[in-house]
């Protein structure tokens, strides 16, 4: 007995798995720059709070100083 190939299932089966490769690259790629933008903008706001940190760190130890010499 002899087994006919369908030719439309297979083009179908072929087409969805080549459909599904190329939705994943996409999604990869999109994943890698949004992964990418997060980052940059998580290091900006990291360096903003250093910033502040800092600015408020030499605030304090001025406030100190000062307080010290008014005693």
């Amino acid at each position: 007995m002899e087994k006919s190939i369908n030719i439309h299932r297979a083009l179908r089966t072929t087409f969805r798995l080549l459909l599904t490769s190329v939705i994943s690259i996409v999604f990869g790629a999109v994943g890698v720059v949004v992964g990418l933008l997060a980052e940059i903008v998580a290091g900006i706001l990291r360096t903003l709070w250093a910033i502040v940190l800092y600015v408020l760190t030499l605030v304090s130890i001025l406030a100190l100083i000062l307080w010290i010499f008014t005693l």
